[in-house]
């Protein structure tokens, strides 16, 4: 799918770690530059008692990857006042991007009555994602955005046999 239709792959992706497309990411302007931000996370944070709502960028990568790549999502967090970024790939990242995405450091929220530390950059791949791996990010993100389908009524107990007669 990622060689075929690199914008159909972005959006497979996103699901994996409920994100929301970037507006910029209409089927209109598929082709246009997208600044980086493939998708945005929503999440809930409390700063100083009063209630929040936080985001994290996620930018999907289906080829070739470098330290570059986390380096330029490190800016482009800046750039987006986010609190954090999600860099999804095909292929597993080299150990200077696993450094670069440390070093950039952590954001603090108040959950409960205690702060606590998430990544600033979080690198996921798409096998960890298929085995049901997820970001690191403050509680409330996994609110679903999209709707759920309704469960199917019908009794499919009947053998094929009974079917075909």
């Amino acid at each position: 799918m990622a060689n075929k239709n690199r914008f159909e792959f972005e959006y497979w992706a996103l699901q994996f770690v409920n994100a929301i497309p970037a507006q910029n990411k209409s089927k209109e302007n598929m082709r246009g530059a997208d600044k980086g931000v493939d998708g945005i996370v929503n999440f809930y944070k409390k700063l100083h008692g009063g209630e929040e709502i936080g985001r994290a960028i996620v930018q999907v990568k289906s080829g070739s990857i470098k330290r570059n790549d986390i380096a330029t999502l490190k800016g482009d967090i800046e750039r987006e006042h986010a609190d954090a970024g999600i860099f999804i790939t095909l292929e597993e990242p080299t150990r200077p991007m696993t450094e670069e995405a440390v070093s950039a450091g952590s954001f603090e929220v108040a959950v409960g009555p205690v702060p606590s530390e998430f990544p600033k950059i979080q690198i996921l791949t798409i096998k960890e994602l298929l085995t049901g791996k997820k970001p690191n990010l403050p509680a409330g993100w996994l609110v679903s955005n999209h709707k759920e389908a309704e469960a199917e009524k019908e009794d499919h107990s009947q053998s094929l046999w009974e079917q075909i007669k």
